[in-house]
């Protein structure tokens, strides 16, 4: 009993976050339009892994390799060791340690095309490999929560994305989440005033 309680608070939670998938996403869209040509990078970037994952092959070793290594950096902790590859993502983390790198100790310019690309491909990867391992490690689909974990999974990679992106290149995270707030809530008012108005 308590098991279908949970499971079906999960699934209630997942639709009522749909509006919020849509607004991240267009929060996240709107403000990579503003960077001009490093948008059409990240496009290639994310282009590139699923022609990759499509037509080629699926990159589940070094998605596994990359979660192991952040696993072990915070092994002192099960519950963090768990959730650390899908709140910090390995290769994600190394680009960004690199670009930096790379910009204060080396001194090279003209970096930022590279990095956009780079970022668009691990950031689809990320995205795409963590929906595989939900799916493997749920087997029985709706009836384990899976959407929740997906609909969270992905709501994490675009803040973080987002704010890695503020980071580093010139891209607003405080414009990106008060686009966020506003499409999500005239979503929720809509359907709000559909149900009850």
């Amino acid at each position: 009993m308590a098991e279908f309680f949970k499971t079906t608070l999960q699934v209630i939670l997942a639709i009522f976050l749909v509006p919020a998938v849509i607004g991240v996403t267009h929060g996240f869209h709107h403000e990579l339009l503003k960077m001009g040509p490093l948008y059409d990078l990240f496009v290639c970037g994310i282009g590139t892994y699923l022609v990759l994952h499509v037509l080629i092959f699926v990159p589940v070793g070094v998605h596994q390799f990359g979660k192991s290594g952040m696993s072990g950096i915070f092994k002192f902790n099960e519950v963090t060791a768990a959730i650390m590859p899908y709140v910090l993502p390995f290769y994600l983390t190394l680009l960004v340690i690199g670009y930096w790198s790379a910009k204060l100790f080396l001194q090279v310019r003209g970096l930022e095309q590279y990095f956009m690309f780079f970022f668009g491909f691990l950031l689809t990867m990320q995205v795409s490999l963590s929906v595989h391992d939900l799916k493997e490690q749920n087997s029985e689909g709706i009836k384990s929560g899976y959407f929740f974990q997906l609909t969270m999974v992905y709501l994490w990679s675009i803040f973080f994305a987002a704010l890695i992106l503020h980071l580093t290149l010139k891209f607003s995270f405080p414009d990106f989440f008060r686009e966020f707030i506003h499409v999500s809530w005239k979503i929720y008012t809509a359907v709000w005033e559909q149900l009850f108005g």
